[in-house]
């Protein structure tokens, strides 16, 4: 599951650039990546998003040994793929941008989701949504707090 089997891919730069065209060390530049990849920081860090930032499948985004704050336009979307683990990440103060409405998470019709010892607050709309026939998702060990709306199941199929 997630970026098992893959390349480690090491993120050494916080910046969100150029969306269109991401640059390498990146976090937008991985998780565009085709192949498996487990993603992990180089160091602590705050990444401010200019758009939603679309994850691939077969992904594992691990915060683990740095401190990862993710904040900004959109957030994390993740969307029809499948083999996704978001691990320590520190999810917050999202805005909505483009299609997004301001989750900290949107995942919809998705397959296979570990969204572990992560923390999410202050996004403008839910702070994980979890729609459209997504399936085997598990969320442990997170924390939630200052918002309203904490999790939105909608048409989930539960296992």
């Amino acid at each position: 599951m997630g970026g098992k089997g893959g390349q480690i891919y090491i993120v050494s730069d916080p910046s969100d650039g150029d969306p269109e065209n991401p640059q390498p060390g990146t976090l937008r530049h991985a998780v565009i990546q085709s192949e498996p990849l487990w993603i992990i920081f180089a160091h602590d860090m705050h990444i401010n998003l200019k758009t939603e930032l679309i994850v691939s499948s077969t992904k594992t985004i691990d915060g683990r040994g740095a401190m990862v704050h993710i904040t900004g336009k959109g957030c994390i979307a993740i969307e029809h793929v499948e083999n996704i683990i978001i691990h320590g990440l520190y999810i917050h103060d999202c805005e909505p941008s483009g299609k997004s409405d301001g989750d900290g998470l949107a995942i919809k019709g998705i397959r296979n989701l570990w969204i572990d010892h992560c923390s999410f607050a202050r996004c403008m709309d839910g702070l994980v949504d979890i729609t459209e026939g997504s399936t085997a998702v598990t969320v442990t060990n997170s924390y939630f707090t200052e918002h309203n709306k904490v999790m939105l199941l909608l048409k989930v199929q539960v296992i």
